[in-house]
């Protein structure tokens, strides 16, 4: 098995530092609802529910899926 030093925590600071640095956006606790897509398929943003409860979509020129936290939940 190979794990990043610093475990979990220092992986996902290194993406988020990349990605912030690369011009990319960061939303917590914002639950993503529906992928939009272009008229050739492809994602060019999504539906989301943010923190507020409010639906909002989001265009982008790139989308990363990502989630975390879940195999520390013991429920």
């Amino acid at each position: 098995r190979i794990a990043g030093k610093g475990g979990g925590l220092a992986i996902f600071e290194t993406l988020r530092d990349k990605a912030l640095a690369l011009g990319g956006k960061i939303r917590y606790d914002t639950t993503a609802v529906g992928l939009l897509r272009d008229q050739k398929g492809a994602a060019c943003g999504l539906e989301v529910v943010r923190p507020d409860g409010r639906t909002e979509r989001v265009t982008a020129g790139r989308v990363l899926l990502a989630s975390g936290g879940f195999q520390g939940n013991p429920k």
